[in-house]
């Protein structure tokens, strides 16, 4: 399958699948089940679907996400301080140990 190639005048499956395995018994479809057919095929290839999200939704979601990363920035700021608080009292501890 990963070496097969439409013909270039069109004629042929674009869907190399449908271009390896080639249609069986009066327009059925191989290893798909019993009751799949070229139009059953054909009605879901052709129903793709676009959903349109209203741009309330899109902007509440933006700024959900500029939220959460400046939560997760300020969060790492915090634990980047914390570990260099630390970092200096060790050092200190193990200089007074010394």
């Amino acid at each position: 399958m990963k070496n097969y190639r439409p013909p270039e005048d069109g004629s042929g499956p674009k869907d190399p699948y449908l271009g390896v395995m080639d249609k069986e018994y009066a327009g059925r479809r191989r290893l798909y089940g019993r009751e799949v057919t070229n139009k059953v095929l054909n009605k879901v290839a052709s129903s793709s679907v676009n959903y349109v999200v209203p741009d309330e939704v899109m902007d509440a979601l933006r700024e959900d996400v500029q939220n959460e990363k400046t939560e997760i920035v300020n969060m790492r700021k915090e634990l980047e301080a914390d570990y260099e608080r630390k970092k200096a009292e060790l050092e200190a501890n193990h200089e007074k140990g010394t």
